[in-house]
């Protein structure tokens, strides 16, 4: 962030017209404002991981059959990596256990009695 008072002092200092001072200090908080939009989409993309309560409340929503507490515990025991990536992304590892989950329900249902 660029601080106003150090650019106040600098403008006096060099004895800089008002009408180029407004015109500073409009690009200053356009920066400002530019360097805010970029720490939160930052923060945004930054992995957190979630709680069992959030994992919960997500496979409710997509109505599956996942174990939150068995994702969680799965996951934490590896360091939420994928394979030697870290998880970018938890929402979309739910999707995939739900997708192998349904694969491995129909594998079961077409299986002859033995």
């Amino acid at each position: 962030m660029i601080d106003k008072d150090i650019i106040d002092k600098a403008l006096n200092f060099y004895n800089i017209d008002l009408q180029y001072r407004d015109k500073c200090y409009n690009c200053i908080e356009e920066i400002n404002k530019k360097e805010k939009l970029d720490a939160d989409d930052d923060e945004k993309k930054r992995f957190k991981i979630p709680s069992v309560i959030e994992i919960a409340s997500y496979c409710r929503k997509r109505n599956n059959s996942v174990d939150p507490q068995r994702f969680f515990d799965f996951y934490e025991s590896k360091g939420w990596m994928i394979g030697r990536n870290k998880m970018k992304d938890w929402k979309a590892a739910v999707r995939t256990w739900e997708n192998q989950e349904r694969k491995n329900k129909q594998s079961n249902d077409t299986l002859p009695y033995v």
